[in-house]
């Protein structure tokens, strides 16, 4: 909810978004919501994707994929009442799939997804891998930050001592 009233408040004041015409220059226009989505998190769906697969082509063709479905269901994803975490499920989902066809994938990384569910797993790429704060991560995923802390606190129940060791994670917590 914070972030689609954010993007909205975003269009609404930032009116420098300037946008190429075919031919004549440029012109001023709102600021795109969805170009403002973008622009925030690709950087860190990138991180996330390149974790997962190890191959920067295959995460970025995901995180590109994504994208282009979150752009072509934009305006039933700002009705929903999490349009991050829409997106971001489309993202794991389109990880997922470039993780069955990639044959080097870091084994600590996806060994998270066999003992965990995906929330726990996401939680501790984002927060131990990656280094996010527990609400960056939260945001990123379009969930509370105490679902975010509850699944790292699942984590690291449902973690084998030898999994955690190989991942090389000292504290799951935030």
């Amino acid at each position: 909810m914070r972030i689609r009233d954010d993007l909205r408040d975003t269009a609404a004041r930032d009116t420098d978004y300037a946008r190429p015409r075919t031919g004549a220059g440029v012109h001023r226009v709102g600021r795109n919501p969805f170009a403002a989505f973008r622009e925030l998190y690709e950087p860190l769906y990138l991180r996330y994707a390149l974790t997962r697969l190890l191959d920067a082509e295959a995460a970025r063709e995901a995180v590109e994929l994504t994208f282009r479905i979150a752009a072509s269901r934009w305006n039933g994803l700002l009705q929903s009442p999490s349009p991050a975490a829409d997106v971001w499920e489309q993202l794991r989902a389109q990880v997922s799939s470039a993780g069955h066809r990639a044959t080097n994938l870091d084994r600590a990384v996806e060994g998270l997804y066999d003992y965990c569910t995906v929330l726990a797993a996401d939680a501790v790429v984002l927060r131990c891998h990656l280094g996010m704060p527990v609400n960056t991560a939260a945001d990123l995923m379009g969930v509370d930050p105490a679902a975010v802390a509850a699944a790292l606190l699942t984590a690291c129940r449902a973690l084998p001592p030898a999994v955690i060791k190989r991942l090389g994670v000292t504290s799951i917590g935030s």
